[in-house]
């Protein structure tokens, strides 16, 4: 008969000791992000009886699970460094050493917290944080009463391209979230233009996908080495064309990354794609592998305040270390944002833009980690 793996008797010790200092964590960084990023304009908003007290906490309640995924991280880098100010006081890490426990053994169960934290960070950012984020956005723009952006209302610009080649521009001057108006569209042969379409209205039949563009144009050319000139000129009152529904998805999707899932945000990175906008392109690139780095913060952060409370357990403090936690988280978001900001900017790969911190803060905690076994 089986029997089921059981943690050691150390590690359940660890952990035990480290539940009330995370949960203190969690609470003060938690209370620290919602009051940054949002209370502050809350308290001024009900001051001014732009909300209700009711509105204002609904918002908050829903803007809770973003500041609580912040706040995982963070809670982290704290814990280590009370357990082990906390064992070292008593005396028990001198114990646990004497008899042969190294620093490695007991940096161990702060990292495997570390990667459930990653796992539970991870699954909160894909189903719950970006509804709820969506969801307070609509509230406080509803009870703020602005307007609404339900679609983009001007300029929907759209390229596609094939092996390469641009062989399509649509451009449509307006919409009012069913109808396109003022439409024009340039298609390509080889790179050379070949048909030009014009069209007052144009509009997305979802069940029969295609669009029906009503009272234009169809110029056709016949492109050559120095000029092109017009072989057909045919116009429509109503005509459809088998054209790619990108368009519309770019006019209507108004969410931020921070507002949508790993698949969503993927979705609409291949429809901007296609746009040949690379710097917009990039931009959703470096967000998507910024989703996916974030969680590993947790394990990164568990590993230097791991590092850092074995190594300076016997003459720290809780107030020099709640202190040191916050220098450190500072260093790390400052690093990522520069890393980000380059990323955007084309000068860092997406990938190394998103990984760089992690890769950084994993190499500093290793190396911290390997003094404080010296």
């Amino acid at each position: 008969m089986l029997r089921r793996p059981q943690l050691a008797i150390i590690d359940r010790y660890i952990l035990a000791e480290m539940a009330m200092p995370f949960l203190f964590g969690v609470a003060v960084f938690t209370l620290l992000a919602a009051t940054i990023g949002v209370v502050f304009d809350l308290l001024r908003w009900l001051a001014d009886n732009r909300l209700t007290l009711a509105v204002a906490l609904q918002i908050l309640g829903l803007r809770l699970p973003e500041f609580i995924i912040l706040a995982l991280p963070m809670s982290m880098l704290l814990t280590p460094l009370l357990v082990f100010n906390t064992l070292g006081r008593r005396s028990e890490l001198v114990a646990l050493q004497g008899c042969g426990v190294s620093v490695y053994r007991l940096a161990l169960p702060i990292l495997l917290v570390g990667f459930l934290l990653a796992g539970l960070t991870f699954g909160l950012n894909e189903t719950i944080a970006p509804q709820t984020n969506y969801q307070a956005l609509q509230i406080q723009t509803a009870a703020l009463r602005r307007p609404q952006q339900k679609f983009r209302e001007k300029n929907i610009f759209y390229r596609e391209f094939v092996d390469n080649t641009l062989s399509r521009i649509f451009y449509a001057r307006q919409f009012d979230g069913q109808q396109m108006q003022r439409i024009t569209i340039l298609n390509f042969d080889q790179g050379k233009l070949d048909q030009i379409i014009v069209a007052n209205a144009a509009e997305w039949d979802q069940k029969q996908k295609h669009w029906d563009f009503q009272q234009g144009t169809v110029y056709s050319l016949t492109p050559n080495t120095e000029s092109s000139s017009y072989t057909s000129i045919q116009p429509f009152q109503v005509t459809q064309l088998p054209l790619p529904s990108t368009p519309l998805q770019l006019a209507t999707e108004t969410r931020k990354i921070e507002q949508m899932n790993r698949w969503e945000a993927t979705q609409f990175l291949r429809a901007i794609e296609q746009t040949g906008d690379q710097k917009w392109i990039r931009r959703w690139k470096v967000g998507i592998q910024e989703k996916n780095a974030f969680p590993f913060t947790c394990v990164v952060f568990g590993l230097i305040g791991a590092a850092l409370g074995l190594s300076s357990y016997n003459r720290s403090q809780t107030s020099r270390g709640f202190g040191l936690s916050l220098a450190m988280i500072f260093a790390y978001y400052l690093l990522n944002s520069t890393c980000i900001s380059l990323g955007e900017g084309g000068l860092l790969s997406p990938l190394l833009a998103a990984w760089l911190s992690p890769l950084v803060g994993l190499l500093t905690g290793g190396w911290l980690l390997f003094r404080a076994a010296r």
